[in-house]
This record gives C-alpha cells, sequence and structure tokens, in this order.
C-alpha cells in the first residue's frame, strides 16, 4: 500500500457498524474518500443500501457495499464477516460504531433495557472485534477503533447505563490492544462528547445554552470532525498508538467554568 498517496487507504478493507447515519455515515465517507473500500453495516439491510447508495451518488464511487446484522448477536455477526471475507479476502479496520443511548433513571430501568443498551453497545464490540480478529492475525496487521463516550467517565442523570456500557468499552480497548500489540494489530477508542447527530439532536435542542456553557470551544461537535479523528487513528500516522481512548468533546469541562472566558472575550 502506498501510504504517500493520496489514497492512503486504497488497498484497504474496512467494516464499519451502525453506518447507515449519523457518524458511522460520516466514518464511511471519509474512508472511501481516503480509498478503502467499506463494508456499511446496519441492522436494516433497507438503511445499509440507502446509506452506501447515497454514499456513492455523492462521492462517485463505487467503494462501498451494504452489510446486515445485529452485532449483538453472534450468529449474525459471524456470517456478516465470513460474507466480507469470501468477498474480499481481507478485512483490514473495523470501526465499532454501532450503538444506542439510554435515558433512564435507576427506578425506571428494566431487565430488558439494561440488555438491550449493554447487548448493542458493549456486547456488539466484544463480538465483532472477536469476529475480526483472526483474520488480522493471518495478515499481521490491523487496525480497530470503537466508540466509547464522554459519559463513560462524566455522565449525567439518567444515562447509567449507557455510560456503564462506554466504559466498558474503555477498559475493553486498553486490554485488548495488549493482547493483540505482538499480531500487528492496534486498537484504540474515541470518546465523542456533544455531537449533532439524528440521536443527538433532541437532547442539544432542549439543552442548548446549558451545554454550551460547558464546553470550551462553546460549539457542539460535528460529524466530519469525529470521522477525521477515526481516519487518523486507522492511518498510518497513529502507528504508534493503541490502547488509547481519545476524547473529542471540544474542551467540554477541561476547566471549572468554561463560559466565564467568553464573558470576557
Amino acid at each position: 500500500m502506498d501510504t504517500n498517496s493520496s489514497l492512503p487507504f486504497k488497498g484497504r478493507v474496512a467494516l464499519v457498524t451502525g453506518a447507515s447515519r449519523g457518524i458511522g455515515k460520516e466514518i464511511s465517507r471519509v474512508l472511501i474518500k481516503k480509498g478503502a473500500f467499506v463494508y456499511i453495516n446496519s441492522r436494516d439491510i433497507g438503511r445499509a443500501e440507502a446509506a452506501c447508495e447515497d454514499l456513492s451518488k455523492t462521492e462517485n464511487t463505487t467503494q462501498c457495499k451494504p452489510v446486515s446484522a445485529d452485532v449483538s448477536r453472534r450468529d449474525q455477526v459471524d456470517a456478516m464477516i465470513s460474507q466480507i471475507i469470501a468477498q474480499s479476502k481481507q478485512i483490514d479496520f473495523l470501526v465499532n460504531n454501532a450503538g444506542v443511548t439510554s435515558r433512564l433513571g435507576l427506578l425506571e430501568i428494566t431487565d430488558p433495557h439494561w440488555d438491550e443498551i449493554m447487548d448493542i453497545n458493549l456486547r456488539g464490540v466484544f463480538l465483532c472485534t472477536q469476529a475480526v480478529v483472526p483474520h488480522m492475525m493471518k495478515k499481521q496487521f490491523g487496525r480497530i477503533v470503537s466508540a466509547s463516550s464522554y459519559a463513560a467517565h462524566h455522565a449525567g442523570l439518567n444515562r447509567g447505563v449507557y455510560a456503564a456500557a462506554k466504559a466498558g468499552i474503555s477498559a475493553l480497548t486498553k486490554v485488548w490492544a495488549g493482547e493483540l500489540a505482538p499480531y500487528g494489530i492496534n486498537m484504540n477508542a474515541y470518546a465523542p462528547g456533544d455531537i449533532v447527530t439524528e440521536m443527538t439532536a433532541d437532547i442539544i435542542g432542549a439543552n442548548k445554552g446549558v451545554l454550551l456553557d460547558r464546553i470550551a470551544l462553546r460549539r457542539f461537535g460535528t460529524v466530519q470532525e469525529v470521522a477525521e479523528l477515526v481516519a487518523f487513528l486507522l492511518s498510518p500516522s497513529s502507528s504508534y498508538l493503541t490502547g488509547v481512548v481519545i476524547e473529542i468533546s471540544g474542551g467540554k469541562f477541561a476547566v471549572q467554568n468554561p463560559a466565564d472566558a467568553w464573558c470576557d472575550s
């Protein structure tokens, strides 16, 4: 692979989970622009197909393919990985982006709700990572990037289940980075703060002023900014990074009262 070209990911095959919209779709777009062939995952094959069709039109490319799997189901994950290997013979990049949110307080949480949040957000990372690693080991190369969250270390009220799942991702990233390092596989995570997506639009809209007061840069993040960070973590430029969780939050609570700086400017 020519890492000095304008297409640093040319010849690489990527799987992005939860990629039919939001951050996942934008990650797919950036990877395609950089030359990768991207498998776009969603539980709903229609959504995956629509996302791939849209990216193919806007980026004038055929460098993506939709794949359907519920990442919390081992049989579906194994079938998806087998399909990709059969078609492309390799998986170089795995982006564990799939996730769902939770906004229930302690006494509102039910067993099914707990299971759903943990299964998709945490078990999904486990299953997808476990399924791709043997193929990466054979090539002695791989890059795995997973979606943690700012909430993993500083959560809001009624976010306990979500925060616990994302904290689990941060922990697994560090442990598995150590286990996989001898095989040329780097594993890192990104922890978004307040990023404008379909999933967060209602929260941000209802609490805009309060949220902005907490952010040093005093603006919300974009899916493009998160996607560029993920691309960096997959790139040769990050070859000496593994086992890290990078926060991308605009300096949220970097100091106690970041809004005070804006009052003086």
